[in-house]
């Protein structure tokens, strides 16, 4: 426990007491030091980490440095070079904002479990993360990497749903070569998929933010190690243009059993909102509207978000875009309404915000109600 809330300070530190905490500014100034590796849990730090003008080094030879335990990178460093932590008993890191290269093994056979990756991370090597322990791997929002290289994550314990954060643009030959996960989330910007991108993937879920490839099959499939051969196991290709695929077959499988692909379905409003009820304000009382959100399609099924606006002039049809006639009325946010008394002379519409799971949501303002007496 100690141990445990000494690295918990320690991480704290590295954020905000080393007078680096801009990357911008702290990129302008060289590092050149020694990290000393700190207590995780019941593993006790032992061992440095070298940084020379901003890189974090291997310490000069193919089995990296010698850190044990956990360890903060602060601000400064643009660099994991390769092999830095290959091999090691390595449990905790913490990458700074700063950083923009993991090279070739840098974490390669690591003990890490789970890693956050910087949005200003352009490039992550070939086997960075294989044959490592990592389980889950985050991504900081507004995500800079372009691509998922040959065997990043190969043999390692990639476990749950993986999301491929937006912008990257390709993924490598056998860049997932894990058992043991469920479910990949591939953004729209994905134009490019190398064959045996999931090779070890026995049941696996792939959701395309995009267009889905078309699944299909062929007479003949290359099986590894056995050449030309049936495709009884269910091997799955685009078989042409989809949200900017190549129109040539390309094979994204080689022995997925259970192979299933879901496209998002973005939320449509088939009727549009409306209002119920009458507008009311006096002083003996106020009604009560409530926003009827209509029929929606989507898949899966949208979930509703409402706002309600007061405007100077009627809407008199529904709408996409607010008119800046109407203003939100504050703290109005349920699918009721009970009229106030200054929104007197006012006509009411609502907004209502129709959401699925891996798409933007979809607004619709209803046509106003009359001015409210």
């Amino acid at each position: 426990m100690r141990r445990t809330l000494l690295f918990t300070v320690i991480f704290c530190l590295g954020l905000s007491g080393t007078g680096l905490s801009s990357p911008a500014n702290a990129s302008k100034t060289k590092i050149n030091r020694t990290l000393n590796c700190s207590d995780y849990g019941d593993v006790q730090g032992q061992g440095s980490v070298q940084i020379v003008n901003n890189v974090v080094t291997a310490g000069g030879g193919y089995y990296s440095s010698d850190c044990q335990g956990a360890v903060v990178i602060p601000e400064g460093v643009t660099r994991i070079a390769s092999s830095a932590f290959n091999n090691r008993p390595l449990f905790a890191i913490k990458l700074p904002r700063s950083l923009k290269t993991i090279d070739i093994g840098a974490f390669e056979n690591a003990s890490l479990t789970t890693i956050t990756i910087p949005s200003n991370v352009i490039t992550i090597g070939y086997r960075a993360f294989a044959d490592s322990n990592i389980e889950t791997v985050n991504f900081a929002g507004k995500s800079k990497l372009k691509s998922i290289p040959n065997a990043a994550f190969a043999d390692s314990n990639l476990k749950g749903n993986f999301t491929i954060p937006s912008g990257v643009t390709s993924i490598g030959y056998k860049a997932f070569d894990a058992w043991d996960l469920d479910s990949i989330t591939i953004p729209e910007s994905v134009k490019k998929i190398d064959e045996f991108a999931f090779p070890q993937a026995k049941s696996i879920d792939i959701y395309f933010l995009g267009n889905a490839p078309i699944v299909g099959q062929q007479d003949s499939c290359w099986i590894p190690d056995y050449g030309s051969g049936p495709c009884w196991w269910g091997t799955a290709y685009i078989k042409k243009t989809a949200s900017g695929f190549p129109v040539d077959e390309v094979e994204i499988g080689s022995n997925w059993f259970n192979l299933g692909f879901q496209q998002f379905v973005k939320a449509v409003a088939v009727t549009k909102p409306s209002i119920k009820g009458k507008a009311v304000a006096t002083n003996q009382g106020s009604s009560k509207l409530t926003a009827v959100k209509g029929k929606w399609t989507a898949d899966p099924a949208p979930s509703f978000t409402y706002k309600w606006y007061a405007c100077t002039k009627p809407v008199t049809e529904a709408t996409q875009v607010v008119p800046k006639t109407c203003t939100a009325i504050r703290g109005a946010s349920k699918s009721t309404l009970k009229i106030a008394i200054d929104q007197k002379g006012k006509y009411i519409a609502v907004a209502v915000t129709g959401k699925n799971a891996g798409t933007s949501g979809t607004k619709w303002l209803s046509k106003s109600t009359a001015k409210v007496n």
